[in-house]
């Protein structure tokens, strides 16, 4: 920290304002504050500490440190101070006001706040952030900045303990408690063996041997299967040969059962094929002419009644035809008369419009002098509200510079808004991960309820659920081989049934319905077997049941198991959004914009602005109502000056066309509409008007219905002559057509028209007919070719149900050994990859272990170092014993090479004495002069290393008193010490009431005490 700028006033014993350009002091490096004892040298030091830090060496809260810091003449306190803060973290002003309560001097209270200084921009920030700024607490402030008076010495009599507290928080040592990151890479190293160890037992025996065995079994199994299915295939083909026997004979009774069907539809199919023959040869020879003689005596009873209702409509229209005449002869003489009646009603609406110009001219008189006295008002309203704004324009003004920058708080409301966003997405992940919980204990639940359902062991690790599901194979595998024993058996009692069934149904001299055999000299006679069908039956329904219910919870497996895939994936991508969001917010916390700004301050400021907005908001209020008003105004006086321009002209217009409906009249004079209301000579246009148009109406109905009732009676004329025609034509067709169809008749086999027609009308659908005759044809060749073919097929060919029921239990126990076998197989198989997978997997295993336990040995070591602090603690012992080395560079040049500064076993000082065969002795056997330089030396020391922790380009330190207590020599020594610090870049500011030092220091500032004015500040360069 490098001071630029001091201010103060009403503190201590500073009355009046006094600065101090500290800018000048520190150009020199070395810099002194002189002055007599009790002259307020210290209280400069004082008023620093308590701007920064809000606290004082001197006073406490509890002893009322604003009433005794407040100078007794003064009712306010100021102290304004200005620094470069280390780090080039650039220019800050820390601010202290007090103020005296006038009804009780004792009430005095203080209040701080910090800028950092932009410009001529001052950005507040808060004052808690003042630690972090300079880089040094306040205790530790006063060790290595500014030591007050009467505790320069303190740093060097501190307990072990304490001045190691104070080293460790000077430096920064807590960064070497490494205690708590050792025991969690040893609980994360515990936790992988563990978990290597739950492994290896998982993984179970294992070994080469074991695996070469299965090896072996599984090539004799694989030369068992080739055998089988060697043995299968011939035996499958005997079967093939006595399957097709059977179906042949089987086919051969079906074709003549179905030969004979056909055999007695034959006459219906004969008869079908007659009728047929019949309706074709009417359809072909009559049906067109009997259709078109119909046809014809239809249109001829049309047309006879169509004209007798045409002669008759025609005299009625001959009749209309005269009267239409007349009555338009009566409509055409009133037509001819009718201008003069509209040329009248329009001189009577003329009349009513003159009368209606004449009210308005006089009503627009009256109005143009009530417009004139409103728009004078109006002038007046407007000149007022022009003088308001004014005024509420400079009380804006002087909102808006009073406003807090809303960008800046507006960017600190975003971060404070996206810290809380990435805290709740944090919260939303954690609680998400809680749900993932609760939906794997669901799934557990459910592994449990498929293996209480499949009579199958729960797996220890329920979320690997492919080893239940290889459970519920196996057992549903079993079940199966279970199905086709029983599949068998109920087979063969099946086919012992029907035996006995076609047994006791045979009768000598009919033929056998699976042999066609009509000799039976050797029927198979047996008691019945239907228990022990029935119970074949229900156990086989039995198995299929719990192959379903099997089968169903191994799809249930299935689906749990993807739902298990999810879930483990669900889990990782919800670890790695939670881990993300971790990193989000600890990024974002490193990326506020304003270090130190707190939310409340935040929010204090956001109401301060808001309430300014609002104040503005109500002034811009304000100011729209007196803009809208003033609009208003604006606009009635617009609307006012152009309505009586409007008025003027519209009085004018009105007088115009008076002169003008006056000079139109032609038939009406002016005492014919004197005196008689408007609405009375509107009513006679009207009247007039409607005669003018009745007439018009009249004329052009009476005429339009006089030439419609001619031309309908054209119309009609033409229609009866053609219906005439029509008639005779027609009738002259029919007989014709008559002559014609009579002699075909006669000639054809059927001998009359009735006889014809009741053919025709016969109801079914031809082609139909014709497919259903074809379709029985080609079945019956159909049924004869094959049993010709299946009869050259069987001979000399018998069928042996035995025989071909032995085959086939043959064929079936081969297959089940062959199944078993397979099984077998496939089981040892899985072993076999799962042996070896898992003597891999143990290898591994193996190794990682050993690696693991080395790691276990070398964390434990690190652990036992990094107890109770121990290594901080030998870190800070490493640090005082630089600073002691570092302090006797100085030390031990000041006393002639006689004393160097050492620290015993513990930590605490003492002094080697070489002026004693260098023995050693207590730190408090010094004296004050060597006190004091030893002091000096230490604070030095522990302000250069300050200096490189805060990457500080220069470095500054108050040396207050302890000048007093050495001896001339010593203080010659002091002063080269004090000025060689130049060359280190370091600026020194010493306080002192000795004059030699005065002498020695070119760059100071004098405090003087006067009685009335208090302590004044004089410059070395004034």
């Amino acid at each position: 920290m490098i001071p630029l700028y001091l201010s103060l006033s009403g503190i201590y014993s500073y009355r009046e304002a006094q600065h101090i350009d500290f800018s000048k002091l520190t150009s020199t490096h070395l810099f002194g504050i002189f002055g007599a004892v009790g002259s307020g040298k210290s209280a400069l030091l004082e008023a620093i500490v308590f701007a920064l830090y809000g606290e004082s060496e001197r006073l406490n809260n509890k002893e009322q440190r604003g009433y005794n810091m407040m100078n007794l003449k003064s009712n306010e306190a100021l102290i304004e101070f200005d620094f470069e803060a280390p780090g080039n973290k650039g220019q800050f002003r820390a601010i202290a006001r007090g103020r005296r309560n006038s009804k009780n001097k004792e009430d005095v209270k203080f209040e701080r706040s910090l800028y950092r200084v932009d410009g001529s921009k001052l950005i507040p920030v808060e004052t808690s952030e003042i630690t972090s700024i300079i880089g040094i607490s306040y205790d530790n402030f006063k060790m290595t900045i500014i030591v007050p008076q009467g505790k320069f010495q303190k740093f060097l009599h501190l307990t072990s303990t304490e001045r190691s507290e104070m080293v460790k928080e000077l430096f920064g040592l807590q960064r070497f408690d490494l205690s708590f990151k050792t025991g969690l890479l040893q609980k994360k190293n515990d936790e992988v063996i563990s978990n290597c160890q739950g492994k290896l037992q998982q993984l179970g025996e294992v070994s080469e041997e074991i695996i070469n065995h299965l090896r072996n079994e599984i090539l004799i199994l694989s030369q068992e299967l080739a055998d089988l299915t060697t043995h299968i295939e011939s035996k499958s083909k005997l079967e093939a040969e006595y399957k097709l026997i059977r179906e042949q004979h089987v086919s051969l009774e079906t074709n003549r059962k179905t030969l004979a069907e056909l055999e007695l539809k034959l006459p219906e199919m004969k008869l079908a094929e007659q009728q047929l023959n019949d309706f074709d040869e009417c359809v072909s020879n009559f049906k067109s002419d009997l259709e078109l003689l119909d046809e014809k005596k239809r249109q001829l009873a049309t047309d006879t009644n169509e004209l007798e209702k045409s002669s008759l409509k025609l005299e009625e229209l001959k009749q209309k035809v005269l009267s239409a005449g007349t009555q338009l002869e009566a409509a055409k003489k009133l037509f001819e008369s009718r201008d003069t009646l509209l040329q009248t009603a329009r001189e009577y609406e003329s009349a009513a419009e003159i009368n209606e110009a004449l009210k308005e001219f006089n009503s627009l008189q009256e109005r143009i002098k009530t417009g004139e006295g409103k728009l004078e008002d109006v002038s007046k309203s407007l000149l007022a509200l022009k003088a308001e704004t004014v005024e509420l324009d400079k009380l804006r003004e002087t909102l808006r510079q009073q406003a807090p920058d809303f960008m800046k708080l507006q960017q600190l409301k975003d971060w404070f808004s996206a810290g809380k966003i990435l805290s709740e997405k944090k919260q939303n992940q954690e609680e998400a991960g809680a749900k993932l919980q609760i939906l794997s204990g669901e799934i557990e639940g459910k592994i449990e309820e498929i293996a209480r359902i499949s009579g199958v062991p729960t797996p220890d690790n329920k979320m690997e659920i492919s080893s239940l599901q290889t459970e519920i194979k196996t057992k549903l595998d079993s079940v199966k081989l279970s199905y086709s024993d029983a599949s068998h058996k109920l087979l063969n009692l099946e086919v012992k049934e029907k035996i006995q069934a076609y047994s006791e149904n045979l009768q000598d001299g009919e033929p056998c319905p699976l042999c066609g055999s009509k000799d039976h000299p050797g029927a198979h006679n047996q008691e019945s077997s239907l228990p022990e069908l029935e119970a074949a039956r229900q156990q086989k329904s039995d198995l299929e049941n719990r192959i379903k219910q099997l089968e169903t919870a191994l799809t249930s497996a299935k689906i749990l198991e993807e739902s298990i895939l999810r879930f483990k994936s669900e889990s990782e991508l919800l670890q790695k959004s939670l881990k993300e969001a971790e990193l989000a917010l600890s990024a974002h916390l490193s990326t506020n914009p304003q270090p130190g700004f707190r939310e409340e301050q935040l929010n204090s400021d956001l109401q301060k602005y808001s309430k300014i907005q609002e104040e503005l908001q109500n002034l811009e209020k304000k100011f729209g109502e007196i803009s809208v008003s003033s609009n208003e105004q604006n606009e009635l006086h617009r609307k006012y000056t152009e309505h009586l321009t409007n008025l003027q002209l519209s009085q004018g217009k009105a007088g115009e066309k008076i002169s003008t409906l006056k000079s139109r009249m032609q038939i009406l004079a002016e005492k014919d509409y004197a005196g008689i209301t408007s609405e009375a000579l509107t009513e006679k246009a009207a009247q007039l008007k409607d005669q003018h148009r009745i007439a018009g109406e009249d004329f052009e109905k009476y005429e339009k219905i006089h030439r419609d009732l001619q031309s309908e009676m054209q119309n009609l004329s033409g229609s009866t002559e053609r219906l005439k025609l029509s008639i005779a034509s027609l009738t002259a067709a029919i007989e014709e057509t008559r002559k014609q169809l009579d002699v075909r008749i006669t000639a054809s086999r059927f001998g009359n028209e009735a006889a014809i027609r009741e053919i025709l009308l016969l109801k079914f659908d031809r082609m139909a007919e014709q497919q259903r005759l074809r379709a029985f044809h080609e079945s019956m060749a159909s049924v004869q070719t094959a049993i010709k073919q299946l009869e050259i097929q069987l001979k000399d060919k018998f069928y042996d149900s035995a025989s071909h029921e032995l085959i086939i239990r043959e064929i079936a126990a081969l297959k089940e050994q062959n199944d078993q076998k397979l099984q077998l197989k496939g089981a040892k198989e899985q072993s076999l990859l799962r042996m070896t997978q898992d003597f891999a997997e143990a290898g591994k295993l193996l190794v990682l272990l050993k690696k693991l336990e080395t790691r276990k040995d070398n964390l434990k070591t690190l652990s036992d170092m990094f107890r109770s602090q121990g290594f901080v603690n030998y870190v800070s012992t490493i640090y005082l014993q630089n600073l002691v080395t570092a302090a006797n560079e100085r030390f031990y040049r000041l006393t002639r090479q006689q004393l160097k500064l050492e620290l015993d076993p513990s930590n605490n000082f003492r002094i080697r004495d070489y002026l004693n065969e260098g023995q050693w002795r207590n730190v408090k056997t010094l004296s004050g002069g060597q006190t004091f330089q030893a002091s000096l030396c230490l604070a030095l020391a522990l302000a250069d290393n300050v200096q490189q922790l805060n990457q500080g380009g220069q470095n500054f330190f108050f040396l207050d008193e302890g000048f007093g207590t050495l001896d001339r020599e010593s203080l010659e020594l002091v002063m080269n010490t004090l000025k060689s610090l130049r060359k280190e870049n370091r600026i020194v500011g010493v306080i002192s009431h000795v004059e030699e030092m005065q002498q020695e220091i070119s760059s100071w500032v004098r405090i003087q005490r006067d009685e009335e004015k208090g302590s004044l500040v004089t410059n070395s360069w004034e």
